[in-house]
């Protein structure tokens, strides 16, 4: 796998990016790259990329993600202002385009295809009228910050080639929705660590109740969970049919 310029693929930026994601059926990765974050998360029933590099497209072939995956040597912008006006609520786009020249520590053009300011508002144009859930991320600039105002966002570092940089992500979803993907809770290796040995202990404890008494523990549990929550734990065990 060639080096990318830019890929999420680095430590504590994949993991903060998945856990943000909520729950999907399907999943599109329009500005692909090498797919840091597609290729670390929990697969969808489907999952698209698209990307103008074919060098990218290429790259893909050799993953061994398995079934469910497209990959298409096509343009983000084209499919946002098209194909993606008819996605609904089962689907989530997450996007990582080539950040506003602006915005970087060096204004030197590095990618093979890169975005002009004009065609950036172009992407954020589209993206606002969608109905399916939205991430995108950028570094700190004047144009996303007036074009997605109203949209949550959260700021992190990023180990980069050039050091430590600032990271956005803008979403047009509340926090708090069922995670599609929990296994990296938390903020750091440690914090994960310490939430995996957590649950797992808790785990080992309800398991060694009586199978009678462990049974009026998890109906007493599904009863007291907020009705999204209890939805969640449903479509868990038993997954929606593919809606495509």
């Amino acid at each position: 796998m060639f080096d990318y310029f830019g890929g999420k693929s680095g430590a504590g930026t994949y993991q903060t990016i998945i856990n943000q994601i909520p729950t999907h059926d399907v999943y599109f990765e329009p500005f692909l790259g090498m797919g840091g974050i597609l290729r670390h998360k929990k697969p969808a029933q489907q999952s698209f990329g698209f990307d103008l590099n074919s060098a990218c497209i290429d790259a893909s072939t050799k993953w061994g993600f398995g079934p469910g995956l497209t990959v298409k040597n096509t343009c983000a912008i084209s499919f946002l202002e098209g194909e993606a006006q008819a996605l609904g609520p089962e689907s989530f786009i997450y996007l990582d385009p080539p950040y506003p020249l602006e915005s970087r520590k060096s204004n030197k053009p590095v990618y093979d295809f890169e975005l002009s300011d004009q065609e950036h508002a172009r992407i954020l144009a589209a993206i606002k009228t969608l109905d399916c859930n939205i991430a995108i991320s950028t570094y700190p600039n004047g144009l996303y910050d007036k074009e997605l105002g109203t949209w949550r966002k959260i700021e992190f570092q990023s180990m980069t080639r050039r050091g430590l940089s600032t990271e956005i992500l803008f979403m047009n979803y509340t926090e708090g929705l069922p995670l599609h993907d929990d296994q990296y809770l938390g903020e750091n290796s440690q914090t994960r660590q310490d939430i995996k040995r957590k649950l797992e202990r808790k785990t080992k404890g309800v398991l060694k109740l009586p199978a009678a008494e462990r049974l009026r523990f998890l109906r007493q549990l599904a009863e007291a969970l907020p009705d999204s929550e209890k939805q969640f734990l449903v479509d868990s065990i038993a997954p929606r049919q593919n809606r495509l």
